[in-house]
Protein backbone atom coordinates (compact mmCIF):
# COMPACT_ATOMS: atom_id res chain seq x y z
CA UNK A 1 0.00 0.00 0.00
CA UNK A 2 1.33 3.69 -0.73
CA UNK A 3 1.76 5.86 2.02
CA UNK A 4 -0.33 9.10 1.06
CA UNK A 5 0.72 11.04 4.51
CA UNK A 6 -2.54 13.26 5.86
CA UNK A 7 -4.87 11.88 3.08
CA UNK A 8 -4.71 8.41 4.47
CA UNK A 9 -5.32 9.74 8.10
CA UNK A 10 -8.00 11.68 6.93
CA UNK A 11 -10.01 8.73 4.67
CA UNK A 12 -9.21 7.17 7.94
CA UNK A 13 -11.75 9.23 9.66
CA UNK A 14 -14.80 8.91 7.08
CA UNK A 15 -13.95 12.46 6.04
CA UNK A 16 -11.70 14.09 3.99
CA UNK A 17 -9.65 17.41 4.90
CA UNK A 18 -8.05 19.83 2.64
CA UNK A 19 -4.54 21.37 3.76
CA UNK A 20 -2.84 24.03 2.57
CA UNK A 21 0.81 23.32 2.29
CA UNK A 22 2.92 26.46 1.65
CA UNK A 23 1.60 29.71 1.38
CA UNK A 24 -0.45 31.20 4.82
CA UNK A 25 -4.45 31.59 4.00
CA UNK A 26 -3.79 35.34 3.44
CA UNK A 27 -2.19 34.89 0.42
CA UNK A 28 -5.11 33.78 -1.19
CA UNK A 29 -7.38 36.64 -0.55
CA UNK A 30 -8.58 37.96 -3.25
CA UNK A 31 -9.60 41.68 -3.20
CA UNK A 32 -13.03 43.19 -3.85
CA UNK A 33 -14.25 43.20 -7.25
CA UNK A 34 -14.81 46.45 -8.79
CA UNK A 35 -16.74 46.36 -12.15
CA UNK A 36 -15.08 48.32 -15.22
CA UNK A 37 -15.88 51.50 -15.74
CA UNK A 38 -18.10 51.89 -18.95
CA UNK A 39 -16.53 53.33 -21.60
CA UNK A 40 -16.99 57.32 -21.92
CA UNK A 41 -18.50 58.44 -24.89
CA UNK A 42 -20.67 61.50 -24.83
CA UNK A 43 -21.94 63.92 -27.37
CA UNK A 44 -22.82 67.77 -26.77
CA UNK A 45 -26.22 66.56 -25.37
CA UNK A 46 -25.32 64.31 -23.14
CA UNK A 47 -26.32 65.19 -19.19
CA UNK A 48 -25.64 63.76 -16.02
CA UNK A 49 -29.19 63.87 -14.54
CA UNK A 50 -28.27 62.03 -11.31
CA UNK A 51 -24.73 60.75 -9.89
CA UNK A 52 -23.49 58.64 -12.45
CA UNK A 53 -26.53 58.60 -14.62
CA UNK A 54 -26.10 59.92 -18.10
CA UNK A 55 -28.88 60.58 -21.11
CA UNK A 56 -29.02 62.52 -24.10
CA UNK A 57 -31.43 64.28 -25.58
CA UNK A 58 -32.70 60.97 -27.40
CA UNK A 59 -33.18 58.94 -24.55
CA UNK A 60 -35.54 61.55 -23.80
CA UNK A 61 -37.46 61.62 -26.05
CA UNK A 62 -37.65 57.80 -26.21
CA UNK A 63 -38.61 57.91 -22.65
CA UNK A 64 -41.46 60.38 -23.11
CA UNK A 65 -42.10 58.56 -26.44
CA UNK A 66 -42.09 62.02 -28.48
CA UNK A 67 -42.42 60.56 -32.27
CA UNK A 68 -43.47 63.68 -34.60
CA UNK A 69 -39.97 64.47 -35.58
CA UNK A 70 -41.14 68.54 -35.72
CA UNK A 71 -41.62 68.30 -31.85
CA UNK A 72 -38.38 65.80 -31.59
CA UNK A 73 -36.49 69.17 -33.51
CA UNK A 74 -38.02 71.40 -31.30
CA UNK A 75 -37.22 69.63 -27.86
CA UNK A 76 -33.61 69.12 -29.20
CA UNK A 77 -32.74 72.72 -29.29
CA UNK A 78 -35.07 73.48 -26.53
CA UNK A 79 -32.93 71.28 -24.13
CA UNK A 80 -30.02 72.85 -25.08
CA UNK A 81 -30.93 76.15 -25.89
CA UNK A 82 -28.01 78.36 -26.66
CA UNK A 83 -25.35 75.71 -25.73
CA UNK A 84 -24.86 73.54 -29.05
CA UNK A 85 -22.49 76.01 -30.35
CA UNK A 86 -23.11 77.39 -34.22
CA UNK A 87 -26.14 79.49 -32.93
CA UNK A 88 -26.88 81.77 -30.22
CA UNK A 89 -29.74 81.51 -27.85
CA UNK A 90 -32.08 83.70 -29.94
CA UNK A 91 -31.49 81.76 -32.85
CA UNK A 92 -32.33 78.37 -31.34
CA UNK A 93 -35.53 80.26 -29.58
CA UNK A 94 -36.47 81.42 -33.92
CA UNK A 95 -35.68 78.02 -34.15
CA UNK A 96 -38.19 76.32 -31.47
CA UNK A 97 -40.90 78.98 -32.92
CA UNK A 98 -40.74 77.44 -36.31
CA UNK A 99 -41.00 74.18 -35.06
CA UNK A 100 -43.96 74.29 -32.64
CA UNK A 101 -45.08 75.78 -35.95
CA UNK A 102 -44.69 73.26 -38.22
CA UNK A 103 -45.71 70.53 -35.48
CA UNK A 104 -49.26 72.71 -35.46
CA UNK A 105 -49.24 72.19 -39.36
CA UNK A 106 -48.20 68.35 -39.01
CA UNK A 107 -50.78 67.70 -36.41
CA UNK A 108 -53.45 69.21 -38.70
CA UNK A 109 -52.72 67.41 -41.56
CA UNK A 110 -52.97 64.08 -40.06
CA UNK A 111 -55.28 64.46 -37.49
CA UNK A 112 -58.38 65.21 -39.68
CA UNK A 113 -61.45 64.63 -38.45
Amino acid sequence: MIDHGFLDDAYNNDRVEARCLGPTEDTFKMPPYTPPAPPVVRNKYMREIAPGVWVDVYDVLYAFGVTDPCLQHLLKKALATGLRGHKDTREDLIDIRDSAIRAVEHYDKFNKA
